[in-house]
């Protein structure tokens, strides 16, 4: 069951790894990790740290110098980067039910497994060239190592000694936000864990994984200095908490509400590895809630970073589900209802406007855009400069990385027109094309790309009239519900 979960997360994330174009923050990843003169080459990991210490404060290096050297074995192409981010994704679900694990019931850790396997929030950040598969792994591995040491008897195994040490330098270096992991662990260690010499050691290794940090700290500090300032943007602590079981319930906040009062009516009958896990679930959000009076860091629009929450409330839901307070039958029927509508939520709330605003699509429409990466794997699809990709949309442009990235990487002419107020406004990767007529005198022949639901003969009626009056279409070689690819010709020339 749990291998199916596995395989079910590595089936929709690779689907996905052509369904984008190079979004804004894969642009900061690739200028980060390759050569900004030549794409295809791979910084080495050193040059790739002072990259992002000069360009990137506001994150830790660790991931992009994982990328690097992922680049240097596996390939530069984008989908070759973002199939790191696929891997990691699959490691977090694995770690997700070993975490879970600890509480002894294979029902909760299965639980556990399906929810994070079938939470639209974790899958739309694990198809992109970014950190945020990385955050919840290293989360869970805190976590699991914590505890597998703070509860195993004298003489533990120095692969666990290590385990927590890497583990707790590494969350930091992965995102800043795995402070919060740090400290929720820090604060069930000196309030809940018993003080014997086993406490000592803890507070000494995690103390010592925490000062791997310092050589980066000034790099992080000068980061905190330079970030844009969301304090006025800032959720309050309710809309905060809302958000948070959001996107964790696919949507479905009010059934979080209902699995959180199960958890508290239970209370007595979870055994001390469950009653673990929630308090630091309580104790990593409260944390984070409180920072959040002095800066921000609950912003609608910027929650992508609280995925490192993903292993907490998989296991606080599956808790939840196990504890039903039912007798065992009905208990079975409910379980299943609850996992039903988890798993029935997950396409909706996919395709909401609540997650494109909690993922921050919103504002740069890269859900709306054509998905151009994917016409580059298209063998009938012959692109040259003499035939560009032209994408279209009714009111969404396309950002500078974009053009620039396409032009760099694969050399490629890639024209994109949108409308403003009414009037078809022209970008492009090479030359200046200032209006239409000027597109038709400088090519004979086109790809052109687009999303049926966003940009259609309907919505974009005078676009395809124009089209019409110059070229004629030369029929479609894709043709489905996410994107459409025509060529197209002049009239007097042939296909």
């Amino acid at each position: 069951l749990v291998g199916t979960c596995l395989l079910l997360v590595y089936v929709i994330c690779i689907n996905n790894l052509k369904n984008y174009s190079l979004t804004r923050d894969e642009n900061s990843t690739i200028f980060r990790i390759l050569n900004p003169y030549d794409l295809s080459l791979v910084n080495t990991p050193l040059e790739t740290l002072r990259n992002v210490a000069a360009d990137s404060q506001q994150h830790g290096p660790l991931y992009f110098v994982l990328a690097s050297l992922w680049g240097a074995v596996a390939g530069t192409e984008l989908i070759t980067l973002r199939y790191l981010s696929v891997l990691f994704a699959v490691l977090t679900v694995a770690a997700v039910y070993r975490l879970a694990s600890i509480t002894g019931s294979w029902r909760l850790a299965f639980f556990a497994t399906l929810i994070a396997s079938c939470t639209a929030f974790f899958h739309s950040h694990t198809y992109f060239a970014r950190m945020y598969s990385l955050l919840p792994f290293c989360a869970a591995w805190v976590v699991w190592s914590y505890w597998k040491l703070q509860s195993s008897p004298a003489g533990a195994s120095k692969w666990l000694w290590l385990s927590l040490f890497a583990s707790t330098a590494a969350i930091l270096y992965v995102h800043y936000y795995g402070i919060f992991i740090l400290a929720a662990v820090g604060i069930y260690h000196l309030l809940c864990a018993p003080k014997d010499r086993r406490w000592l050691q803890i507070c000494l290794v995690m103390t010592a994984g925490g000062l791997m940090f310092l050589a980066w700290l000034p790099v992080a500090l000068e980061g905190f200095s330079t970030r844009r300032n969301f304090f006025a943007a800032r959720l309050n602590p309710v809309e905060s908490l809302q958000a948070l079981l959001s996107v964790y319930a696919n949507g479905l906040w009010y059934l979080g509400i209902v699995l959180v009062v199960i958890i508290c009516w239970r209370w007595r009958r979870l055994n001390r590895p469950a009653r673990f896990l929630m308090l630091i679930m309580c104790f990593a959000v409260g944390a984070a809630m409180l920072t959040n009076e002095f800066t921000a860091v609950f912003v609608g629009k910027r929650m992508r970073y609280h995925i490192v929450f993903l292993p907490l409330f998989a296991a606080a839901f599956a808790t939840a589900l196990t504890f039903v307070p039912l007798p065992r039958g009905r208990r079975a029927l409910v379980q299943i209802m609850l996992l039903i509508a988890l798993i029935l939520s997950f396409h909706r709330f996919s395709h909401s406007d609540e997650l494109t605003h909690y993922t921050n699509m919103t504002e740069y429409k890269a859900h709306a855009l054509p998905p151009i990466h994917s016409i580059l794997y298209y063998p009938a699809i012959a692109l040259s400069g003499e035939a560009p990709i032209l994408s279209l949309h009714p009111s969404a442009k396309l950002h500078w990385f974009i053009l620039d990235y396409y032009a760099k990487r694969y050399d490629i002419s890639l024209v994109h027109i949108f409308y403003d107020d009414g009037t078809p406004v022209i970008q492009t990767s090479g030359k200046i094309i200032p209006d239409l007529d000027a597109f038709v005198a400088n090519y004979g022949s086109f790809w052109l790309i687009y999303k049926p639901y966003e940009a259609s003969p309907q919505t974009m009626s005078s676009a395809f009239q124009w089209m019409h009056n110059y070229y004629r279409s030369c029929g479609r070689t894709v043709d489905n519900a996410n994107t459409v690819i025509e060529r197209f010709v002049r009239d007097s020339d042939p296909c």
